[in-house]
C-alpha cells in the first residue's frame, strides 16, 4: 500500500510529466485532501475525487486547487474528452454498446450513461437489449 508522501510524489510527477506546474508542498497537499474529507474516496476511477485546478489553468498551487469528482472536473472545464461527445459521435458509441451488449438486461439509460463514461450514474429499469 502507498503512502500519502508517495502518492504526493506520483501526483506531482504525473502533473511535471503533462507539462504543469505543481507548486504544493506535501503538508499543503495532504492538508488540502484532509479538509476536503474525501482522502479515502480518492483515485483516478469513475466516482473517486481529484484535485482539480481552477479553469484548468495554472499550476497546482494553493488558491488555484479543489478537490471534486472526477466526472465533475471533466464537464466543469470542458475536457477534451468531453468535448468530442457530440451527438453524433454519442449515437456511435451508443450503437457499438449495443452489439456488445446483445441479449443482456440493460435499459436505455445505462446504454447512455455508460456511452458517455458514467457507468454508476445508469440506475434505470432494465430491459433486453436488440438490434431493432
Amino acid at each position: 500500500m502507498s503512502t500519502p508522501y508517495r502518492k504526493w510524489q506520483a501526483h506531482k510527477y504525473r502533473a511535471l510529466n503533462r507539462g504543469i506546474e505543481f507548486n504544493l508542498s506535501f503538508e499543503n497537499w495532504y492538508n488540502i485532501w484532509e479538509k476536503s474529507g474525501k482522502w479515502e474516496q480518492r483515485g483516478r476511477g469513475a466516482g473517486c475525487y481529484v484535485m482539480c485546478r481552477y479553469n484548468v489553468i495554472g499550476p497546482y498551487a494553493l488558491g488555484n486547487v479543489y478537490i471534486d469528482t472526477q466526472e465533475n472536473n471533466l464537464y466543469k472545464n470542458g475536457n477534451a474528452r468531453c468535448k468530442k461527445q457530440t451527438p453524433e459521435w454519442i449515437e456511435k458509441r451508443v450503437a457499438k454498446m449495443k452489439l456488445k451488449m446483445k441479449g443482456r438486461k440493460i435499459s436505455k439509460e445505462q446504454i447512455l450513461a455508460m456511452a458517455a463514461g458514467r457507468k454508476k450514474a445508469a440506475i434505470a429499469k432494465t430491459t433486453v437489449v436488440t438490434n431493432n
